[in-house]
């Protein structure tokens, strides 16, 4: 059926209906925001993307940690976050005239619920990916018992009782801590997901797009990164963020990808913006967003999974300009 294009001015519609909601029922706590000291000379740019700035997160709330995905709604700086731990953050995000963020305000901590109303635990909260919807609620993907589940708008973030979407066909296949990692949604509501370790005969990732009728498949092809952040960029692409790891260190990418191909199906090979190997700005980075700064430059933020060992690992959240 005929689709009508993405317009700049509705790529943000969903995170738009959910910042004008009321803040979140939850617990306060507090959140430290440390900046990263720049990158050495020469790491200031990566591919097509520009640094502008991070910050390591952290909180002596031990429940503060494992997150992996987050949504920036532009213009208010209300961010949203989701967690291995079926953990939910609701904060506004301080953000300087670069778009760095510099502290975090109005911090609440809150539960994912289940189908049932009931606060999500163990291998059921395992939440990984995170796709802002047209109508200001959410989806939630899981890995461990692989679902996505539809979070209604209103009464604050991911506080309602959800509803299970279809299954993508061949999802139950996933190993346990592979499912779909990579969840995104454009403002018309078609939706797209990519597992991080289910593949085809090829060794490609398996993918799904749902566009208002059934689970149609697709696949990202595998070149040495696996897929594990999805966001909608301000001008309707799609980004997929992509990990390695290699000698107990990782390296992270980024690759875009045309909405009419991954609308095409088929298997679709993503162009890549930026790669980056540096320990001083790279951990296990899953999380991803994107919007517009005034300047018309698209600012790319990334989060990354501590998998709460804050001895070994950190809470990074990263910023990146990809020029308008």
């Amino acid at each position: 059926m005929a689709r009508r294009p993405v317009g700049r001015r509705r790529a943000c519609a969903g995170l738009l209906a959910w910042a004008a909601s009321p803040p979140a029922s939850g617990e306060r706590i507090e959140v430290a925001v440390q900046p990263l000291p720049p990158p050495q000379p020469g790491g200031e740019r990566a591919g097509a993307l520009a640094w502008r700035g991070g910050a390591v997160l952290s909180s002596t709330d031990r429940r503060f940690g494992g997150w992996s995905d987050l949504a920036i709604a532009p213009g208010s700086g209300r961010v949203a976050m989701i967690s291995d731990g079926g953990w939910t953050l609701d904060a506004g995000l301080d953000l300087d005239a670069h778009g760095v963020p510099r502290a975090m305000a109005g911090t609440l901590l809150g539960r994912l619920r289940g189908e049932d109303g009931e606060a999500l635990a163990g291998a059921q909260a395992d939440a990984e990916g995170l796709a802002a919807m047209p109508d200001g609620g959410f989806l939630v993907s899981f890995e461990r018992d692989h679902r996505i589940l539809r979070y209604p708008p209103g009464g604050g973030l991911l506080s309602g009782r959800p509803r299970r979407m279809d299954e993508p066909p061949g999802l139950a296949g996933a190993p346990r801590n592979g499912g779909i990692e990579a969840l995104a949604a454009w403002p018309d509501g078609t939706v797209i997901a990519f597992a991080e370790e289910l593949r085809d005969m090829r060794g490609d990732h398996r993918g799904w797009i749902h566009d208002g009728g059934a689970w149609r498949g697709v696949t990202l092809a595998d070149e040495g990164f696996a897929p594990t952040g999805a966001c909608i960029a301000p001008d309707g692409r799609l980004l997929v963020l992509q990990r390695r790891l290699s000698m107990l260190s990782f390296s992270a990418r980024i690759v875009v990808l045309e909405r009419q191909a991954c609308l095409a199906g088929g298997r679709l090979e993503g162009r890549e913006l930026g790669r980056w190997d540096d320990p001083a700005l790279v951990d296990n980075l899953e999380g991803i967003s994107a919007l517009r700064a005034p300047d018309g430059t698209t600012l790319v933020y990334l989060l990354s999974d501590d998998n709460y060992r804050r001895l070994l690992q950190r809470t990074l959240l990263l910023c990146f300009a990809l020029p308008g």
